[in-house]
């Protein structure tokens, strides 16, 4: 635990340092790869990075979200409901405090692979 948290500790800690946060990731199955999601366990701490009251503690600093995708997400798309990654990292940064972001998503990367 120690050692997880020495590694938290340093993720936290540039975070802190960042004025603005970039994020760049594929749409696994609908959702993010665990690689990202333990990034996230390891940056939302009460106390740190959210107020144990859940007050957010990261007002001020800016995101930038790139999202790949194989499918098309769009309004029109059926599978528009389906797309819940924006939705989530959105949520994540609002409730640390992080509102001042945009979100790139970079649909519908399986044509090249079907010519």
């Amino acid at each position: 635990m120690t050692e997880q948290l020495r590694l938290s500790d340093a993720l936290v800690a540039e975070l802190l340092a960042a004025d603005e946060v970039v994020m760049a990731t594929p749409v696994y199955n609908y959702t993010i790869p665990a690689s990202l999601k333990a990034w996230i366990d390891h940056i939302v701490r009460k106390g740190v990075t959210l107020g144990f009251d859940g007050q957010r503690l990261l007002i001020g600093k800016k995101a930038t979200v790139v999202l790949a995708s194989g499918g098309v997400y769009g309004e029109a798309s059926p599978i528009n409901h389906l797309n819940f990654i924006p939705r989530y990292l959105e949520a994540i940064l609002n409730v640390l405090g992080i509102t001042d972001g945009r979100i790139i998503h970079g649909e519908g990367a399986k044509v090249v692979d079907m010519g």
